[in-house]
């Protein structure tokens, strides 16, 4: 019988104490719930947040890939202005380059003629002088003084020398 009283007294200590166990369960359930409502609130808090700095990344590099299409765009300018200039500064020294050859083939040319008429003028006057008698060269008397006496050529026997 001892074994029912205390089974009895169990129930009974059972009965007792389940509104305190209900009240404690119910107690567990409001900390959970409000946990769980504030563990909801930061977690929508902080996708809100991410989802704001998702847009704000969105927007920097929407900006970010308009310049870099800007620099791209001023780069190709650059380099096809760069080339461009060189471009004309290598035409620029094709082009002094040769004019200037061409000023000294002129040069040449021109200095090769006016040498061929040189030429041409000297052997004209050297034929006309040639084709012409010359007249007979005066010598002066200091010259004529120290000339040896020859002696004319006669028809007959030389003269002998008297010495």
């Amino acid at each position: 019988m001892e074994h029912l009283t205390r089974r009895a007294d169990d129930e009974a200590a059972e009965a007792e104490a389940a509104p305190a166990t209900a009240e404690a369960a119910r107690d567990d359930a409001a900390r959970l719930h409000a946990r769980v409502a504030d563990l909801t609130s930061a977690t929508s808090d902080k996708l809100e947040r991410s989802l704001q700095l998702v847009a704000v990344l969105e927007s920097e590099q929407d900006e970010v890939a308009t310049r870099i299409e800007t620099l791209e765009k001023r780069v190709a300018e650059e380099i096809a202005e760069k080339e461009c200039r060189e471009r004309e500064e290598r035409e620029r020294r094709e082009r002094e380059e040769r004019e200037r050859r061409e000023r000294e083939e002129r040069e040449a040319r021109e200095r090769a003629e006016r040498e061929r008429r040189e030429r041409e003028a000297a052997r004209q006057r050297s034929a006309a002088s040639s084709s012409q008698p010359s007249p007979p060269v005066s010598k002066p008397a200091s010259v004529l003084a120290r000339a040896p006496v020859r002696a004319v050529r006669r028809s007959g026997p030389a003269p002998t020398p008297t010495w």
